[in-house]
């Protein structure tokens, strides 16, 4: 829609101030950014803004983008109610045994072949090595890509229902 604002044809514009009379938000939160506000602020229409997890920072205040009191919703529907009303589930914690993230990696417990790639490691300036690196480290370091795609691995074929997201109920709501 950025780009669509500004564009022109033989100098008029496709989309005027008036031309849409709603405009509906989904993921609102991520709208507060400058850069999707000017949408909203080209636009001469009402705007109902959908998210799980309004912002009330000063900087992101999703509240303020539709000019209601911070933490005050014109409506709420808590996760709460929408399972006791059969259209969400209740969430499930997977536990995901990454062994390195939740207990960091030890020089003396790993094989000679992984000791040598250690060794072999620019730790810092001096040549040193720590004989460990704590989880919070190394959860900085190691996250990426791999990680996300074994723990995504790991979730689909061990989580709930093995992994077989499934409809259940007479909406067939995602379980």
């Amino acid at each position: 829609m950025m780009g669509l604002i500004d564009e022109a044809t033989e100098g008029q514009r496709r989309f005027g101030v008036g031309h849409f009379d709603l405009i509906i938000i989904d993921e609102a939160h991520r709208s507060v950014y400058q850069k999707y506000r000017a949408i909203f602020e080209y636009f001469d229409s009402l705007l109902v803004g959908l998210t799980a997890t309004p912002k009330d920072e000063i900087d992101h205040n999703t509240y303020g983008l539709f000019d209601l009191e911070s933490g005050v919703p014109t409506d709420a529907y808590a996760l709460d109610d929408a399972v006791a009303d059969h259209y969400l589930v209740p969430p499930k914690a997977v536990s995901v045994p990454l062994k390195f993230q939740r207990e960091g990696i030890k020089y003396d417990e790993l094989s000679e072949e992984e000791q040598e790639q250690w060794d072999a490691l620019e730790w810092n300036e001096d040549g040193t090595a720590p004989r460990e690196v704590d989880p919070a480290a190394l959860n900085k370091w190691l996250f990426n890509t791999d990680t996300v795609d074994k723990v995504l691995a790991h979730v689909m074929t061990r989580g709930p229902e093995g992994g077989r997201w499934r409809p259940t109920g007479q909406n067939h709501h995602l379980r």
